[in-house]
């Protein structure tokens, strides 16, 4: 997404409509459907529009629609999710095919600034959780203790934690 973010959105005409602010992926996919434009002079109103058809030409993605056909199209707030309301919404506007009903409750298109950003949240968390098995194996350390085993942190299955089982008398 870095390489085409804040890059002018031109028309089939190639008049400006605005600056690509997001790109929504088909969920489970890497497939850019809809782009996310910036457009005002403020930068206030954010429109998606079809990917399908569209070209990356050097500084800027010209899209297979005219600019008020675009402009036209509901307003939508950057990062929300897409949810089935607004899909129909836009199939109706831009007259195209999208799957006539949702598939359970899940999105089924993504923000890729929003995947990237919960991506550095799970990569930061994943840092954090290291650092404090650190500081706990640090503190047993200096307590005189054996740090435990990975599998220890994580709540493994161990042999001593079984009930003890008697044994049958002998006879």
């Amino acid at each position: 997404m870095g390489e085409i973010d804040g890059q002018d959105v031109v028309d089939c005409d190639g008049r400006k409509i605005g600056t690509l602010e997001d790109v929504y992926l088909a969920a489970g996919s890497s497939e850019a459907v809809f782009a996310c434009v910036k457009t005002g002079i403020l930068g206030r109103r954010h429109f998606l529009v079809p990917l399908a058809g569209a070209r990356l030409s050097g500084n800027h993605v010209q899209v297979a629609y005219q600019q008020d056909h675009v402009k036209g199209a509901p307003q939508f707030e950057p990062g929300a999710t897409l949810d089935f309301g607004m899909e129909q919404d836009l199939a109706r506007h831009y007259d195209i095919e999208l799957a006539t009903s949702p598939v359970g409750d899940a999105p089924r298109h993504e923000s890729a600034r929003a995947l990237e950003q919960l991506q550095a949240q799970a990569h930061e968390m994943t840092k954090h959780a290291n650092e404090l098995t650190e500081l706990g194996d640090a503190i047993q350390l200096a307590r005189g203790q054996r740090p435990q085993a990975d599998d220890d942190h994580r709540g493994a299955h161990k042999p001593q934690d079984e009930p003890r089982r008697q044994q049958p008398p002998s006879p």
